[in-house]
């Protein structure tokens, strides 16, 4: 069968060296997976909400890997922002991605290559993971002063490489799939059901 299916669903993402391999085998031709990897500034404006160890790595995130340009402070030697080569024979039939609102972070960027080569079809839910960009790699933790409560904030923008409009929301399905009531209480599941009829095997 020429045709492929992907389960992102309820998938929180990971790093690009974890999808990069497989959109070697989907992609015909060269691609970058980011046009650039940055951050607004390299001081915290509230030093003391953030535990020192979070200041050092943010301090040695700054000497190793980002150089000031346009305002912003860019990521210098990532793989993922240089052209990329296909594997010599990559697949050619149709690509089936399913996502919920649990396919976050690297799924969204995973996603956005795709949809940037119209590679893949989407079917599901609308995805938590934008297709375009993210705040992910190097993270600082912030202790909020009255209850204590920690929030991880990430440092670095990741622009996507997808010339597709970013909507501000996630990756929108183009075979939109919902579930009823019933359909989680007798443990059904309409998108895969979906995406079986799209494949013709149904």
């Amino acid at each position: 069968m020429d045709k492929l299916v992907i389960d992102l669903r309820d998938n929180g993402g990971g790093s690009e060296t974890e999808f990069i391999p497989l959109l070697r085998h989907l992609l015909p031709q060269p691609f970058t997976v980011y046009r650039e990897l940055s951050t607004a500034a390299l001081e915290l404006t509230t030093p003391e909400l953030y535990p020192k160890d979070n200041l050092k790595k943010l301090n040695k995130m700054a000497r190793k890997s980002l150089t000031s340009r346009d305002g912003r402070f860019h990521e210098v030697g990532n793989p993922a922002t240089a052209p990329i080569a296909p594997v010599d024979t990559p697949f050619e039939g149709e690509v089936f991605i399913l996502i919920n609102e649990k396919s976050a972070s690297a799924s969204g960027d995973f996603s956005g290559v795709l949809q940037h080569f119209n590679r893949a079809k989407f079917v599901g839910a609308e995805s938590g993971g934008n297709a375009n960009t993210n705040t992910a790699g190097t993270t600082v933790r912030l202790v909020l002063p009255h209850s204590k409560l920690e929030v991880v904030v990430p440092l670095l923008r990741y622009t996507i490489a997808n010339d597709k409009d970013n909507k501000g929301r996630g990756v929108l399905p183009d075979y939109p799939v919902s579930y009823s009531a019933a359909d989680i209480i007798e443990g059904n599941d309409p998108v895969m059901l979906a995406v079986r009829k799209l494949l013709g095997l149904e």
